[in-house]
């Protein structure tokens, strides 16, 4: 299994995720949230980015992806998205515990 071409996909999509989080930031600033709720979202956007760049660094061997690695990327994906999707809410106060989100 090719980790560094796992690493590479699960990077540019770590990356996506932070651009898709920049809309309710938008919102946010539109109608003069609160400094806390502002930090919610900048807290996991700054985050994805710099792991996501990060994870981007090792230039993989190969670019072929195989059956293996496609369950195991889109496994991570789901993890990684439901992780730091839950960060604002925590945050943010509206779920005490991250446990619970």
């Amino acid at each position: 299994m090719e980790l560094r071409k796992l690493g590479k996909i699960l990077g540019k999509i770590m990356i996506l995720e932070a651009i898709l989080m920049l809309a309710p930031l938008t919102v946010g600033f539109i109608y003069k949230e609160s400094f806390i709720h502002i930090l919610a979202f900048l807290v996991p956007i700054i985050a994805l980015t710099v792991i996501g760049f990060l994870l981007q660094i090792p230039k993989p061997s190969r670019h072929n992806l195989y059956q293996k690695e496609g369950f195991a990327l889109t496994a991570m994906v789901w993890i990684v998205m439901t992780l730091f999707g839950a960060i604002p809410f925590v945050i943010n106060g509206a779920i005490p515990n991250y446990a619970d989100a």
